[in-house]
């Protein structure tokens, strides 16, 4: 299994696994509109009808298709509850290789069926700073220095969002984009948080700058997991920037003071930064420093390691 946040290349990581892979592959996938059909994951990759009365008679359906072969599976947070059933009894015959996007609203009980069966768990890491302006470079290759440095620091090493922010520097001079396509999958996946999380992301974006752990509340630790947001000496801060904006304006429209956790947020903010009265969240926008971005690893590793893992097996 690999996971990785929106825009993080996850399903071009599968396709590379994929194309290296020797012998026949069968690709599916879940999808957000039709995630409550039975096996649809399964049936999108073997392209034939499935039993859907018995995980087990579904099981070894696709089994005795797929047989030496391998399954692959992307969009995984999408899955109907009789694939995710039905996945580790597959697994145990067949090689699968699955892609889940992080945040995710998976029931935790699928999600751990998953990990014990799973040869690997891989999260599959943002771009470095290096690797993130070669990028931005070939998107844009006439971009300045200085708009490009800002787009890499904006962007948070996220490739979609690299070169959505790039092309629009290019054709607009600066790396401000009120709308793209990286939005929606963002908007899609933090829609998943739980309520505590969407809150945490939206300050993050609102403050743009990263903020100690007591100021924000619960809701940390759930966006550390997916990948979201990196802590250090206390201070939490999004990994990109841009996405926790995506976030701040998700959350503004209806986090408002009567709401008891955006207040308690907002009285901590005034407590610790200062500042007037606040009505609702998008009035904290006005507290604004640089924000912090994390860094990682290369993502070559991982998917080698995916790669050899299925081979192997």
């Amino acid at each position: 299994v690999l996971t990785a946040v929106p825009g993080a290349g996850l399903t071009t990581a599968l396709h590379r696994v994929a194309t290296d892979f020797h012998g026949p592959v069968f690709t599916g996938g879940g999808l957000a509109i039709l995630r409550t059909t039975p096996a649809l994951p399964l049936i999108r990759a073997v392209r034939a009808r499935l039993p859907l009365e018995d995980p087990a008679l579904l099981a070894e359906a696709v089994r005795s298709r797929v047989r030496a072969g391998l399954l692959v599976l992307d969009d995984l947070q999408w899955a109907d509850p009789l694939t995710l059933t039905a996945l580790p009894a597959i697994a145990r015959h067949c090689r699968v290789l699955a892609g889940l996007r992080t945040p995710h609203s998976l029931p935790a009980v699928a999600v751990e069926a998953l990990r014990i069966n799973a040869a690997g768990w891989l999260a599959l890491p943002t771009l470095d700073d290096q690797a993130a302006e070669a990028l931005v470079r070939r998107t844009a290759p006439d971009l300045g220095p200085a708009t490009a440095t800002a787009v890499v620091h904006r962007a948070g090493g996220i490739p979609l969002a690299l070169e959505c922010l790039a092309r629009h520097a290019a054709g607009h001079g600066d790396p401000h984009p009120d709308a793209h396509a990286v939005d929606y999958a963002v908007a899609q996946a933090l829609a998943d948080l739980t309520r505590p999380a969407r809150t945490v992301m939206a300050a993050l974006g609102l403050l743009g700058r990263a903020a100690p752990r007591t100021l924000l509340g619960p809701g940390v630790d759930e966006l550390i997991q997916a990948g979201l947001v990196a802590e250090s000496d206390g201070a939490v801060a999004a990994r990109s920037p841009y996405v926790a904006e995506i976030a701040a304006g998700m959350g503004s429209a209806d986090l408002t003071i009567h709401d008891t956790e955006t207040a308690s947020f907002a009285i901590k903010v005034q407590e610790n930064f200062g500042g007037g009265e606040f009505g609702t969240l998008d009035q904290l926008a006005t507290i604004h420093e640089e924000p912090t971005v994390g860094q990682t690893d290369d993502a070559r590793p991982v998917i080698s390691l995916a790669a050899v893992t299925l081979q192997g097996s």
